[in-house]
């Protein structure tokens, strides 16, 4: 079985939807707050934590946007 390039671009575009998915997943889209008492350390701890969660989302979107521009992408090929 050979796949066309229409193929392979629309298995690009689901592997890319299924790993951006999978990354918002893993990043949660809820930040941390402040607790009511919190010293220094556990600002820094909440503020390295939350960038990580930012830096996941930002990742998953941007894949789950290029499945869909290769997706789309694809109908002009074939």
């Amino acid at each position: 079985m050979t796949l066309t390039p229409g193929k392979w671009i629309n298995l690009t575009a689901a592997a890319c939807g299924a790993v951006g998915t999978f990354l918002l997943f893993k990043g949660s889209f809820a930040f941390e707050a402040p607790a009511a008492y919190m010293n220094k350390q556990l600002i820094d701890e909440m503020i390295a934590r939350n960038l990580r969660r930012y830096r996941f989302q930002r990742a998953g979107l941007s894949l789950l946007m290029v499945s869909f521009l290769l997706a789309g992408a694809a109908q002009f090929v074939d």
